[in-house]
């Protein structure tokens, strides 16, 4: 029973750590769905949503910097 036990321990674990993997993206994608999601909102169009995109960045990056 305690063989059992510590081989779910292990199990678990392995799945525990293989759903963390985030990859090479890092919130590229999350990044890239909240632009167009502003610029849906904003009704702005492509150019001026890549103009707005750095200022953003900057201003999540000074709020990221506070906390």
């Amino acid at each position: 029973m305690k063989n059992y036990f510590i081989i779910l321990i292990l199990f678990f674990s392995g799945l525990a750590c293989y759903a963390q993997d985030e990859g090479d993206d890092k919130g590229g994608k999350i990044r890239d769905r909240m632009s167009e999601y502003i610029q849906d909102r904003l009704g702005l169009s492509k150019r001026e949503a890549e103009k707005g995109r750095g200022l953003k960045r900057r201003e999540l990056k000074e709020i990221k910097n506070c906390e």
